[in-house]
């Protein structure tokens, strides 16, 4: 659907990496015995798992109640990469197939940038000014906010500021400031 995507091999690599690799990472990406319908694992990743089988040659199916295969976007030459979960153990195995076949999808939603909003300067006064400005993080990690900012109104003499917030509302204190010059800002995440 529209703002999502059929996750990438390496989009999937990333994933099983960051739940303790490929040995383990299918117990916690697994239903639990107490989720419904449920399965043999933890689901501690949410990830919600089960084990649907696949679509084979003429429209047979294999491995169901017993594997979990879930496509990725990622072309193999004529093949593609896919994953699979298996009920008797916590592996993930990556693999690739002919795309004929019938095998589940696991779309993600799109990483959007920070939507960031600068706000008008508080406590202003001859020499001193607060800079202000608010971030949504947007399912993209922010990992730093701040200001540039200067007396040319195109920036071009900027200097940047860190801001003092990773989300919500944020803000920088400037001092020292040239007695009754302009300042122009623009806030960043």
């Amino acid at each position: 659907p529209s703002g999502w995507h059929v996750p990438t091999d390496e989009e999937f690599t990333e994933l099983t990496t960051g739940l303790g690799g490929e040995s383990v990472a299918g117990n916690t990406m697994k239903a639990s015995a107490t989720d419904s319908p449920s399965w043999d694992g933890t689901n501690s990743s949410g990830f919600s798992a089960l084990p649907g089988g696949r679509r084979i040659n003429l429209g047979n199916f294999n491995g169901v109640g017993g594997y979990a295969y879930f496509w990725s976007s990622s072309p193999s030459g004529s093949n593609a990469w896919f994953r699979r979960l298996f009920s008797d153990n916590g592996q993930v195995d990556r693999n690739y197939s002919d795309q004929r076949y019938g095998v589940s999808v696991r779309c993600l939603k799109n990483a959007n940038a920070p939507v960031v909003s600068t706000n008008a300067a508080t406590s202003v006064t001859d020499t001193t000014a607060t800079l202000n400005a608010s971030v949504e993080d947007n399912w993209l990690p922010v990992t730093s906010t701040g200001f540039k900012w200067g007396y040319a109104s195109d920036l071009s003499d900027g200097v940047e500021v860190a801001g003092d917030a990773l989300s919500g509302d944020y803000s920088a204190d400037l001092t020292d400031l040239v007695t009754n010059d302009s300042l122009y800002f623009v806030a960043y995440a």
